[in-house]
């Protein structure tokens, strides 16, 4: 996704039409605008991120293929990056468990959330962690 797209002042708007619609392609791109802004340092509302969790959590294993990946990496990310959230984020991912996607001929895997979560912020500085 282009750097351009998720800075947008519609970037928002689009995060919370797009991860509801029905099209698949679409709907994976609004999992990825939330994990676009949240990597760059945007403060995403506690609530609506809880809200995404939630979600994710109940719809991931019956999402688009595709969508299910970017849907872990929005888990992952809100995970990472909104430390109110982090427990939150841990917690669903043990209950939505291993997050099968058809990457077909490539070699790309779609990462266990916990795991993902745990290194990552064990490589973090303390102070560099961003609020959300």
């Amino acid at each position: 996704m282009s750097p351009v797209w998720w800075r947008g002042p519609l970037a928002l708007k689009k995060l919370d039409q797009w991860t509801r619609a029905r099209k698949k392609k679409v709907q994976e791109t609004g999992y990825f605008i939330c994990v676009a802004l949240l990597c760059q340092g945007e403060e995403l509302d506690d609530a609506y991120c809880r809200e995404l969790l939630t979600t994710i959590e109940a719809s991931i294993h019956t999402a688009p293929n595709r969508a299910r990946h970017a849907m872990n990496m929005a888990l992952i990310s809100i995970g990472i990056y909104c430390p109110k959230l982090t427990k939150a984020a841990i917690a669903g991912a043990k209950r939505i468990g291993k997050v099968v996607v058809d990457h077909g001929e490539s070699f790309c895997k779609t990462p266990a959330a916990v795991p993902y979560i745990e290194k990552a912020l064990a490589r973090k500085k303390p102070a560099k962690r961003l609020r959300c």
